[in-house]
């Protein structure tokens, strides 16, 4: 895939953002040209957002957070009630919104839709790293928080790694 879409212009960036979620297992993800040709363009058209490279430096951030946890996938859980800064409880409160619209826009594969919706988040996610500390000493602090960063990190993973998109091109 790489090489065709190279010859359309498109961002081996892209391409490899669409490879990542498409070679994984991750929930969801069709394996059909078609499908892999809709999200290769919609992650290129979110590549050129201005939210692009903040959300792409922020998923990278939360992967290396998330890689250094053993929770499995299934098993992400948030405890509204240990969100204790207005920041994880501003993020909480827009992804539990988006929760619910971008599989239904994934499923009907407006994935550039589902990207903008995404690209919403950039504000909150921002400031939740600005002023929260991930691993604080209280461990059920500490394991809520990643808890909403694998929310976060499911919410990209359902179209694509925009963690790829960070290194430019």
């Amino acid at each position: 895939y790489r090489a065709l879409y190279q010859e359309q212009g498109i961002s081996a960036n892209t391409v490899m953002a669409v490879q990542k979620v498409v070679q994984g297992s991750h929930r969801g993800v069709k394996h059909n040209p078609f499908d892999i040709s809709l999200r290769v363009a919609a992650v290129e058209h979110f590549r050129h957002q201005p939210e692009a490279e903040s959300l792409a430096a922020a998923n990278k951030r939360v992967q290396n957070i998330l890689a250094k946890t053993s929770t499995p996938e299934g098993a992400i859980e948030v405890k509204p009630e240990l969100l204790q800064l207005q920041e994880e409880q501003q993020l909480f409160a827009i992804m539990q919104q988006l929760e619910n619209e971008i599989p239904q826009l994934c499923e009907q594969q407006s994935y550039t839709e589902a990207l903008q919706r995404l690209a919403c988040l950039r504000p909150a996610v921002d400031a939740f790293f600005d002023h929260v500390m991930v691993m604080d000493k209280d461990s059920a602090l500490q394991q809520n928080r990643r808890g909403l960063l694998g929310l976060l990190n499911q919410l990209f993973m359902g179209i694509a790694d925009v963690s790829q998109l960070q290194s430019g091109e």
